[in-house]
């Protein structure tokens, strides 16, 4: 994830942006717990401005399915219950 982020931190960096670095945390997570690696194919093919659209719209289940879809994690849960704690 830093390849994706590094040229853009001298960028404004929005609260899509926080959002979606905490959602790529949770998933992450998530295909390391399933797969005992976060190394899988697809993060970069998904992670793109598109992405963050989806984020900023509010698209926050959206966004998570494409990313989930393209690591191939078959759970569905991670983020979504640690957003509803949290209150976002």
């Amino acid at each position: 994830m830093s390849w994706w982020i590094r040229p853009r931190r001298d960028a404004d960096i929005t609260d899509a942006h926080e959002v979606l670095l905490d959602l790529l945390s949770a998933v992450r997570d998530e295909a390391r717990e399933q797969y005992g690696t976060s190394e899988r194919s697809g993060w970069e093919l998904v992670i793109d401005e598109e992405l963050v659209e989806l984020v900023a719209l509010g698209r926050i289940d959206q966004a998570e399915d494409r990313l989930r879809a393209a690591v191939a994690l078959t759970r569905h849960d991670t983020f979504r219950e640690e957003e509803t704690h949290s209150g976002r």
